[in-house]
């Protein structure tokens, strides 16, 4: 790995990284919150959904309902499987949307 005054690569591109983006405080630790992750989410369920409006909140509604009423059968495969692709962007934005800021970009 190159190092550049005693910083890897790596620590130079998460520094740029962390500089663009916002940090969060949450019970006195700092996270970076990736703004490209969220864009990529939008761009992701864009494909297969509206994410204009109240499209994002829409959907999660659908979700919620279905599954806390349990009672509508009529649900097409095809509206299923976006509810589900929709679920698994969520999943992958929460995952990927913060992350912690190193101990050494406090020094």
């Amino acid at each position: 790995m190159f190092k550049t005054k005693n910083k890897s690569m790596e620590q130079i591109l998460i520094d740029k990284f962390q500089q663009s983006n916002p940090i969060i405080n949450i019970n006195g630790m700092l996270y970076c919150i990736n703004l490209i992750e969220f864009e990529s989410f939008l761009q992701q369920c864009g494909l297969f959904m509206s994410i204009e409006d109240n499209g994002l909140e829409t959907m999660t509604k659908i979700i919620s309902d279905q599954i806390i009423d349990g009672e509508n059968t009529t649900t097409s495969v095809n509206e299923l499987k976006t509810q589900l692709r929709f679920l698994r962007e969520l999943s992958f934005l929460m995952k990927n949307m913060i992350m912690p800021v190193s101990e050494s970009d406090n020094d």
